[in-house]
């Protein structure tokens, strides 16, 4: 009997967001505003009906033979449009000994990353913190050190919009020499009893208990963050009303991790050893 064996996979990775425009004329996707004029609206009073449109995702494919990436030789095989065909390569890989018999999509396993192993690094101090927080139904962004405007507000979402393109509703990142932390902020109903303290906050929303949580880390100079591992809440305060919370949980969580160690040690989960006494002089004698 002929054995036959899936010998190449198919590895599949998603980008660019899905975007939603209206039109008469368009108002691109995360907008936060638009004109309320016959211009946009096509009407100066009554109702308009607003359509949502939509530009499928472009995916990038990878070819592997075993652990070896196979590169087609045609273009069309690298990428494929959402909800469209895939275009096979348009040569088979061969190999000794078997027959192909076609193409699986291949589980990457992610990698993690265990903060603690930071703790040679643990007094150095950041250089820059992002967050993304809410403010009256609108994003409302912190964006401090490194060459930036040291400023927030909603207006800071647009001015660095860039350097904020990776941070969603309630997410901080904070930029050290080495390296750079996300993580994500919870405004919960859950009290903490002491700063520092570490939990686990109920997601109910609309609380005045300020949390914070690593999330991911990337090296200096990359932009492929690893999940992180064994994450956990860590209390930063009550802070007196939810809305309060809402709008800059996450530039305290960011702040925090940046310029104090002991926060940045409790969210790395890095052991804190205190330093033992210095022995005190001896006894005097005559």
């Amino acid at each position: 009997m002929k054995k036959i064996f899936l010998t190449s996979v198919l590895a599949i990775s998603m980008i660019v967001p899905a975007m939603a425009e209206t039109t008469a004329p368009d108002i691109a996707a995360g907008a936060t505003s638009a004109s309320c004029d016959s211009g946009t609206l096509n009407t100066t009073s009554g109702e308009s009906t607003l359509s949502a449109q939509w530009t499928a995702n472009t995916i990038n494919l990878k070819w592997y033979n075993g652990e070896t990436e196979f590169i087609p030789s045609n273009n069309a095989a690298k990428t494929c449009t959402y909800d469209g065909g895939i275009t096979l390569p348009a040569s088979a890989p061969r190999r000794t000994g078997y027959n192909f018999a076609g193409w699986q999509v291949k589980q990457v396993k992610q990698a993690l990353f265990d903060l603690s192993t930071l703790a040679d690094k643990i007094d150095i101090t950041g250089e820059s913190r992002y967050a993304r927080g809410t403010y009256e139904n609108a994003d409302y962004c912190t964006a401090y050190g490194n060459g930036t405007v040291n400023t927030d507000g909603p207006d800071v979402c647009t001015e660095e919009s860039a350097a904020l393109s990776d941070i969603s509703m309630h997410q901080w990142k904070t930029k050290f020499s080495y390296g750079t932390v996300k993580g994500i902020a919870r405004c919960s109903t859950t009290p903490g009893t002491n700063w520092l303290e570490t939990g686990n906050p109920a997601d109910s929303g609309g609380g005045q208990y300020c949390w914070c949580q690593a999330t991911g880390y990337a090296t200096s100079g990359s932009n492929s963050f690893a999940n992180v591992s064994s994450p956990s809440w860590v209390f930063y305060d009550d802070v007196g009303y939810a809305d309060t919370c809402a709008m800059r949980c996450a530039d305290y969580c960011a702040g925090d991790v940046r310029h104090d160690s002991d926060f940045r040690s409790a969210v790395f989960g890095v052991e804190v050893v205190e330093p033992e006494p210095e022995p005190g002089p001896g006894p005097e004698f005559d």
